[in-house]
């Protein structure tokens, strides 16, 4: 396969950043430059990012099912790269956030909900819907977020009504 992908394995690879943005709430850049070497804590529902503002935070959250991460790592493995992002575009290279918008909103396009955001914000936004759904206190989302005001926060409860 070299350095081509399959389509079976670009379909694993979007479930699997479908998973991932749900769990983590990562806005698209944040997940983009996501590293290989930092899944265990993915995988413990504890990450420290570097996000908008250059500033660090701790996002913390439920540990995800590993099914379709470990689908797509099996057919990341396929893939002829140097690169260290978990997320690979079927060239190798790593998956941009414009690129990611993409596969999102043609994930989005193919299903029976019309928002007027379709791109991985949507995700964002609906992971912390469910955070506060399954009762994680507002600062936490606040912190996961990285907002600085609980005003922004605070957004989400309206869904849950």
């Amino acid at each position: 396969v070299g350095s081509e992908m399959c389509i079976r394995d670009s379909g694993y690879r979007d479930a699997a950043l479908v998973d991932f943005l749900l769990a983590t709430g990562l806005r698209a850049h944040e997940a983009a430059s996501f590293r290989l070497d930092a899944l265990n804590g993915y995988l413990s529902g504890r990450l420290r990012v570097i996000g908008k503002g250059n500033k660090e935070r701790l996002v913390r959250f439920p540990p995800p099912p590993a099914d379709s991460l470990e689908l797509w790592l099996t057919a990341r493995r396929r893939i002829q790269s140097p690169a260290d992002t978990l997320f690979l575009t079927d060239q190798g290279k790593p998956l941009s956030a414009a690129f990611m918008y993409l596969v999102i909103r043609r994930l989005i396009e193919r299903t029976a909900i019309h928002k007027p955001q379709v791109g991985p914000h949507l995700l964002r936004h609906t992971a912390a819907s469910l955070w506060l759904a399954q009762g994680m206190d507002l600062r936490q989302v606040q912190a996961n977020m990285g907002h600085r005001s609980m005003v922004v926060t605070s957004r989400y409860l309206h869904l849950l009504e």
